[in-house]
């Protein structure tokens, strides 16, 4: 896949860290791959956000370390059967880079198609 652009955005307020790919797209719906990750989906079943809400506790670091990430690492895969998503964010903090990762997972109910992508900001 060939994305312009991936951006994220992290809202204090909310704990919320959205990642987004810039291009233009329809969405079409929403999947709760666990009770904080969500993934959208565009009208032709393709991932284009993913949504964290309460990053800071999913990461296990403090809200203010969201403003110095130093790299986000998506892998996004889909088959017939599970939509799965890993999350790698590294954060520096006081000059050391902290690493976590989180996972995310459902039933493919949405019948997306097929996808194995990893996308990064570093």
């Amino acid at each position: 896949m060939n994305f312009s652009k991936i951006n994220y955005s992290y809202d204090v307020n909310t704990d919320s860290l959205f990642v987004y790919v810039s291009d233009k797209y329809v969405y079409d719906e929403s999947v709760e791959l666990n009770a904080n990750v969500i993934m959208d989906f565009d009208v032709d079943g393709i991932p284009r956000a993913i949504e964290l809400l309460s990053a800071s506790k999913l990461f296990k670091i403090d809200k203010s370390y969201f403003d110095n990430i130093s790299m986000l690492k998506l892998d996004i895969f889909i088959n017939e059967d599970i939509i799965k998503l890993n999350v790698n964010l590294a954060v520096k903090v006081h000059g050391k880079i902290i690493n976590e990762n989180i996972v995310g997972k459902c039933l493919n109910d949405l019948n997306a198609p097929n996808f194995n992508d990893g996308l990064a900001i570093a």
